[in-house]
């Protein structure tokens, strides 16, 4: 109930005010590095770079605070509802595993005999603790063959109903980064499932990696495009570009939760992210001018594969063509293939950073790089052939080589700068949002 209004007259009121205050947050954090020298001396100055981030939201700040909505990427699932007063974010798979399992492949790698070429080990922040590493140590990028982020590895993939992703460099970044780690994604996919082609063996995998304490799960994986918000895209992001991938589960229903706990995770499929890491490692951290055609010849196949997908997709283009749209869109199939290509060629020729100089080797992976010349003129008069088709079907005049709009034109005489990083700014950004894959690696 409203007290009734006192006119006071004349009265001054002063106020002695003393504020206290208490700190319930604070973001200073420390990188955690670890390294294993290479023994190689062509080899050594170079490296491979594994890292995880050890921290990440904490707890609750505001009610509801980045709690992406569960419907938009887990159709059917739900987010458990919240304990009262439980506002810790566990973070068991986001990234106690991919931490974990970093942990687990230096302990490996230091066990055994070293390799040729240097590891180094990154635990951090997410994204501000890489940035803030690449900043203190700006020759870094200039010596890292290739970098792998580990974000999420170890969920059950039956319970969060999920599988584990490779995320792969954007394309205008081509490295075989991708096409070493997708083989290997590949192998324990095809051997660590149940096939009719098993009947002989009883169904049993072909060549299992189960924990003992795990399930027996079959590996489901995905092979992706780019995605960012995590702490490869601050690699891809940096001058010079750092080839770098992500191993990480999708979708997950209870990260940034306080259901982000052990139970929801699986040592068997922690197991194979770690053996995807160290296969991978491997090939990188022994591989020199000796093993790069090999390396070479394994990303030339990926690259025909998916030229093919964009040859595909070039034709359907043309042939599923209305009248009116007929020379925009045989314009855009000869754009497809020609930077198909062109991509492509790259991905084979980054084989050549491995061998570290070594003009013989070099020369000779941009030769095979170069066989794929042929197949571009070929694709190209196929492209051709199917707009010509199309063009008599709908009585359309055929122009083989289509001219650019005025804005097509515009747009040729701009060239991208990338925009300086201010060696002041504060590191910030915190990652993992669900549809916050294209954001600035600065901005989170």
């Amino acid at each position: 109930e409203a007290l009734p209004r006192v006119n006071l007259g004349d009265v001054q009121i002063q106020f002695d005010l003393r504020p206290t205050y208490e700190v319930v947050q604070t973001r200073l954090t420390r990188n955690v590095v670890a390294r294993v020298r290479g023994t190689d001396a062509m080899l050594r100055d170079s490296y491979l770079l594994f890292s995880a981030h050890y921290d990440h939201l904490g707890y609750v700040e505001r009610p509801g605070d980045f709690l992406p909505n569960v419907d938009d990427f887990c159709p059917g699932q739900a987010r458990p509802p919240a304990r009262p007063g439980d506002i810790i974010y566990n973070g068991a798979d986001d990234d106690a595993s991919g931490s974990t399992a970093v942990l687990e492949l230096a302990e490996a790698i230091a066990k055994n005999p070293r390799p040729k070429r240097t590891i180094r080990f990154l635990w951090v922040p997410e994204i501000s603790g890489t940035t803030a590493y690449l900043r203190a140590h700006p020759e870094l990028g200039q010596h890292v063959v290739a970098s792998i982020s580990t974000d999420m590895v170890g969920a059950n993939q039956t319970i969060n109903h999920n599988s584990l992703h490779l995320n792969q460099t954007m394309y205008s970044i081509p490295s075989i980064i991708n096409d070493v780690s997708r083989q290997f994604f590949e192998y324990v996919g095809e051997t660590n499932r149940e096939k009719l082609h098993n009947r002989r063996n009883g169904y049993a995998f072909q060549n299992p990696i189960i924990d003992p304490s795990g399930t027996r799960d079959p590996f489901n994986y995905n092979i992706e495009k780019f995605y960012g918000s995590s702490d490869h895209q601050v690699h891809l992001d940096w001058n010079p570009r750092i080839p770098a991938v992500q191993f990480g589960n999708w979708p997950d229903a209870v990260y940034h939760s306080s259901d982000d706990a052990p139970a929801n995770q699986d040592p068997t499929q922690m197991k194979r992210a770690a053996f995807l890491m160290i296969a991978t490692a491997s090939i990188f951290a022994n591989s020199g001018a000796n093993d790069v055609m090999a390396i070479a010849g394994v990303a030339l196949s990926y690259a025909q594969q998916r030229i093919a997908a964009d040859v595909r997709d070039a034709m359907a283009l043309v042939n599923n063509s209305a009248a009116a749209d007929l020379n925009e869109n045989y314009k855009e199939a000869l754009n497809l293939v020609k930077w198909a290509y062109w991509r492509e060629k790259i991905d084979v020729r980054s084989a050549g950073s491995l061998a570290l100089g070594d003009r013989a080797a070099i020369a000779d992976v941009n030769a095979l790089a170069d066989t794929l010349s042929g197949g571009e003129t070929a694709d190209t008069a196929r492209v051709k052939l199917a707009y010509k088709s199309a063009a008599a079907r709908l009585k359309v005049a055929y122009v083989e080589v289509p001219a650019l709009s005025a804005a097509e034109q515009a747009a040729a005489k701009l060239v991208p700068v990338k925009k300086p990083v201010d060696p002041n700014a504060a590191p910030v950004g915190r990652g993992g949002g669900a549809g916050a894959g294209g954001q600035a690696a600065t901005t989170g």
